[in-house]
């Protein structure tokens, strides 16, 4: 039987990484050039274009009059493009981004010639256990996959499943996106191609051999057609052909195929690099708050409230946020030029969904007057939420609360420059508040002591060594908050610590302060202070505790002075666990205390979490992604800091083989102001059953409030959208043409039955365990 060897041209192009987006456009313009050139030379030459339309659409903005020559070459099938717009990190973007990038790459690879309708993700640093779902949502059956894979797939061809049940067969690449590229020697490509084809037999088996021939940034060699040609002289014993990656995919077949389910985060023959979780964790927030302003607040206010669907500016602001995508970008393991650009990108897209929303709300203030406010609600649910209002209210007035459409008076509590109060508002709608001379009611009141606050829902106690013994949801947890600094002679990609490390977790002066005493919210600052490398840092943790709320407000704040080192908060558990739940990328992951290694990489046991992370009867609700790592399954430890000063360490005491150039990025020492928030929510039984799902929902969406400016009544309300159903959650609520179109997830393993409600019409809607679905909605 003749050796069958697959010869894929490519190349993997990080648009940013070693060196800033621009620089990397001057090497990719004459290297798309070449490519251009052999494949109009010789119809027998093919290139795969790295899976990301973003290539693309960078080198027609210098080579605009090169579309029509890529468009016939795609539709010839001599060069293979998309399907995603950028090659994105899976675990540091939201679930909807992952969505769009597909979206927006189909679409553009469409305009094109066609996208290859495979989910090409060659150098994520690990995949997401939805992704099987989110694939077959978008029609593709196939997938290939290198970093994350486990050792137990040992066939190069596997079944990945997602938790809905949901399939892609997986081509795996066991030596990487660049198994082939040494192939190429002249005289010598068939000996090579016979060694790298035993060499993989283990995988292959008698298979035809997937030879992926290219590396990062690697240009095309233009004497391939005459070498392949010249290694086939004899057929019956090696048969090399040129291939594009979908080409090579049509012809595998339809056999028995091991399953694997859920996410692939092993490092057993791949480096998985997780410490780009906690690597310039300022742009891990950004990218939440970018992506937060859009999906839940831009879209659906527009979508819901807005006169003209601002599809341009909307564009705009998402093009911003898939470049950041991309996996060298949002990871924060490229120089220092590139995170500044990443940072600048994701103001620019906050900047024009934050308008967007003030806009939609702006339209809403204009039919209310002037004397009431506006407030809404961005959930799709009827909820409480606080709102803080820049008043000036008269002298006289002993007392103040807001009245609200029904005629009830809601407590308000006077702060610097205005009032707070909790308010009632419909579903993805919104209400009117008129303030006036009397004192209103509240529910579960936050009093305040010397060391303590209390809602009737939780309590928390500062301890004499500034750590919180906290109550609530029938837990007990104790010495909350121990922060432990200690040395990181890592890189961007890795932690490791150094060999004569020095663990620093004991304050040497503790002072507590009152910030806020109720009976709307109350807070307190912990200030600690601690001598980190010679040198005294205070650190202080702030705890805001509101009216109603079964959770505490944590916001860890100080003035880095370090390099090198590793900040992280401990929350010891009610009750030992060996398993965590993470919330992201529309699924809740169970994760044990071991992590699988084995290719020269220490195996840590650190996970990256977007929603929330629960252990042990306590959830930790979150901003934006934040590592986290249950340890001996007592406690959780959330990394805080990661302070790094080169991108990749040569000699790294936990990793083998380099992952990238070895240059130094000082601004990865995040010096200077650092502050982390989360929430601390103790609950019975599971995340589940505990209700930590609409308990994330309330803590990541405040309220909006605008002042009313127009001549329309004083009091009003209106209802949105509304979702109901236990573990459903709304993703997204936008205009599409004339309609309107939500997103829901089931995000638990049981069935959910879920309801919309629109114009006093509803729409019954079963939902499978885990599935997403996309929901048409006539207005």
């Amino acid at each position: 039987m003749a050796t069958v060897v697959h010869l894929v041209p490519h190349t993997h192009w990080d648009r940013e990484w070693y060196l800033p987006f621009q620089s990397f456009r001057l090497k990719l313009v004459p290297l798309v050039d070449r490519i251009l050139e052999l494949l109009e030379a010789d119809s027998r030459f093919v290139f795969t274009l790295d899976g990301q339309l973003a290539t693309i659409d960078d080198y027609l903005e210098v080579r605009p009059e090169a579309e029509e020559r890529i468009r016939r070459f795609v539709g010839e099938g001599q060069l293979a493009v998309g399907p995603w717009q950028t090659l994105m990190d899976e675990f540091l973007v939201s679930g909807e981004s992952i969505i769009r990038n597909l979206e927006q790459g189909l679409r553009r690879g469409d305009e094109l010639g066609g996208a290859m309708r495979i989910g090409y993700l060659p150098d994520m640093f690990g995949h997401v256990a939805q992704m099987p779902q989110i694939l077959r949502l978008a029609g593709i059956e196939q997938a290939v996959v290198w970093r994350g894979v486990p050792a137990a797939i040992d066939h190069h061809a596997f079944s990945w499943e997602g938790p809905d049940g949901s399939s892609v067969r997986a081509e795996y690449l066991p030596r990487g996106y660049g198994s082939g590229a040494e192939l190429a020697v002249p005289g010598r490509l068939a000996e090579q191609a016979e060694a790298l084809h035993d060499a993989m037999k283990p995988f292959y088996g008698d298979d035809p051999l997937l030879a992926m021939c290219g590396n990062d940034h690697t240009e095309p060699v233009p004497e391939l057609v005459a070498l392949v040609e010249a290694a086939t002289e004899h057929p019956e014993r090696l048969r090399v052909e040129l291939k594009t990656l979908p080409a090579y995919l049509e012809a595998a077949d339809g056999a028995e195929l091991a399953r694997w389910r859920g996410e692939l985060r092993s490092g057993a023959r791949a480096n998985l690099l997780m410490g780009v979780t906690s690597a310039r964790i300022d742009l891990k927030a950004a990218c939440a708050r970018a992506e937060r302003a859009l999906e839940r607040y831009a879209e659906p206010l527009q979508a819901l409230y807005g006169e003209l669907w601002p599809e341009s500016l909307l564009a705009i602001a998402w093009r911003r946020v898939l470049e950041n995508s991309a996996h060298d970008s949002i990871c924060g393991c490229s120089v220092d030029e590139v995170c500044a650009q990443v940072l600048v990108r994701y103001a620019e897209a906050e900047q024009i969904a934050r308008g967007l929303a003030a806009a939609a709300i702006g339209f809403i203030a204009r039919t209310v007057d002037t004397e009431s406010i506006v407030v809404l609600n961005p959930s799709p649910h009827a909820r409480t939420g606080l709102v803080e209002l820049e008043l000036s209210l008269p002298d006289e007035w002993d007392e103040a609360g807001l009245e609200l459409p029904d005629g009830s008076v809601r407590a308000a509590q006077r702060v610097e420059g205005g009032i707070v109060a909790q308010i009632p508002a419909p579903p993805l709608g919104w209400t009117t508040a008129r303030p006036v001379p009397t004192a209103g009611a509240i529910e579960n009141p936050v009093s305040t002591a010397e060391a303590a606050l209390a809602n009737g829902l939780l309590q928390i106690e500062v301890a004499a060594n500034g750590t919180l013994n906290v109550q609530g949801g029938t837990r007990e947890l104790t010495g909350v908050g121990r922060l432990v600094d200690g040395g990181d002679f890592g890189d961007t990609y890795n932690y490791a610590p150094p060999a004569d490390d020095m663990l620093v977790e004991e304050p040497e002066q503790i002072r507590v302060e009152i910030l806020s005493a109720g009976p709307v919210r109350g807070e307190l600052a912990i200030v600690r202070s601690y001598r980190w490398q010679n040198t005294n840092v205070e650190v202080t943790t702030s705890v805001e505790l509101r009216a109603g709320e079964p959770f505490a407000r944590v916001w860890v704040s100080f003035d880095n002075p370090c390099s090198d080192h590793r900040l992280r908060f401990h929350v010891p558990l009610p009750e030992q666990t060996e398993v965590s739940a993470a919330e992201g990328q529309f699924a809740v992951v169970e994760r044990g205390l071991e992590a699988e290694g084995g290719h020269g990489e220490v195996p840590l046991a650190t996970y990256p979490a977007r929603g929330f992370v629960d252990a042990g009867g306590v959830a930790v609700l979150l901003e934006h992604v934040l590592e986290y790592e249950l340890l001996d399954g007592r406690e959780l430890a959330l990394t805080l800091l990661r302070s790094v000063g080169l991108l990749s360490r040569t000699l790294h005491p936990y990793r083998k083989v380099p992952a990238g150039p070895e240059l130094p990025v000082p601004a990865a020492q995040l010096r200077g102001p650092r502050a982390v928030g989360f929430a601390l929510f103790p609950h019975a039984g599971s995340w589940q059953d505990g209700g930590v799902l609409e308990q994330m929902e309330r803590y990541q969406h405040p309220f909006l409030a605008a002042a009313g400016t127009g001549d329309g009544p004083a009091t009003a309300q209106r209802a949105g959208l509304e979702l109901r159903g236990a573990g459903v959650l709304l993703t997204a609520l936008r205009r599409r043409g004339d309609v309107l179109e939500a997103r829901l997830v089931c995000e638990r393993p049981e069935p959910c039955s879920a309801t919309l409600v629109v114009d006093d019409r509803e729409l019954e809607i079963e939902l499978g365990p885990w599935e997403i679905r996309a929901v048409e909605v006539n207005r």
